[in-house]
């Protein structure tokens, strides 16, 4: 841990360490709503997505500490408002890869392909004003609420130290129920579960000397349970288009073939460097970080 920052987070009571995260996430996403209307900015939906995630991770790890802030009704609204944006997330991570297949698909697949990407490219999530709007009702209320966290607290240190553990057990179990590429379900757990540790460690790595190469490891991690996660999501787009013969027999056959091959890839990846015990090691790492800070 750092010595120079008198106020380090380390250092604080919890309340106050809490309160100045999610403080933080919270005026993080605000301003990643403001780019939601350049029509220009092409990273603005990502990073307000991923700006939603981290607060909503960190309402959700630190809720016993923050009461009306984090209450059940403004998380859900922050869960609807985040499920509204994955629709045109997934829409363009679709389009982007089927654009990368189409020249080496047959002619007669090409077309069909080329079709799809279209339709594809007209997803949208809501409006931004909409977005903005709604997400801004929300941040208010947090914001408010965040004004009366007070009183007597025990020391963030400790309190991080038992959510750090959790959060690495989490992730260890969860990666551990993976062992097929096939596996939608456990990947998808396996990868909330490696995000949210993520975020756990994002605002601590500038104090815990020992956190960065850790953390970009479980960043490598959540890269490779991501596109695991694509892939599996692109099978029932390209299985509705097929039924709905917006796709050729041909055309989905030779897509879905590459979709295929694509993920038994990235599964050979995963389980070259992190299943099977190799990552065992790797979290007990991670839940000894706030101990030795």
């Amino acid at each position: 841990m750092t010595d120079s920052h008198p106020t380090a987070l380390l250092s604080s009571a919890a309340n106050v360490a809490v309160t100045r995260i999610v403080r933080d996430r919270l005026d993080a996403a605000l301003a990643a709503a403001e780019r939601l209307a350049d029509a220009v900015d092409p990273d603005a939906l990502h990073d307000f997505r991923v700006a939603l995630r981290r607060l909503r991770s960190a309402l959700r790890a630190y809720r016993p500490w923050l009461g009306r802030a984090a209450s059940r009704k403004l998380r859900s609204a922050l869960r609807d408002l985040s499920r509204a944006t994955n629709r045109g997330r997934d829409a363009e991570v679709q389009a982007d890869w089927l654009e990368s297949q189409e020249r080496d698909l047959p002619d007669d697949a090409r077309a069909g392909t080329a079709k799809l990407v279209a339709r594809l490219r007209k997803h949208r999530t809501l409006p931004a004003r909409e977005l903005q709007a709604e997400f801004r009702i929300t941040a208010d209320k947090i914001s408010n609420r965040l004004e009366f966290q007070d009183g007597v607290s025990a020391g963030f240190a400790a309190v991080y130290e038992v959510l750090l553990a959790q959060h690495a057990a989490d992730a260890a179990a969860c990666l551990a129920t993976v062992t097929n590429a096939d596996q939608v379900e456990e990947a998808h757990e396996a990868r909330i579960a490696v995000k949210r540790l993520r975020y756990l460690l994002e605002p601590l790595a500038e104090e815990i000397r020992q956190a960065p190469p850790l953390l970009e490891r479980v960043k490598d991690l959540q890269d490779l349970l991501g596109e695991l996660h694509d892939s599996h999501v692109l099978d029932d787009t390209l299985a509705d288009a097929a039924a709905a013969r917006r796709l050729s027999r041909r055309a989905y056959a030779a897509l879905a073939a590459e979709n295929a091959k694509r993920r038994a890839a990235v599964f050979a990846n995963l389980e070259q460097r992190w299943l099977g015990g190799a990552a065992t090691s790797f979290f007990e790492q991670i839940r000894r970080l706030a101990a030795r800070a």
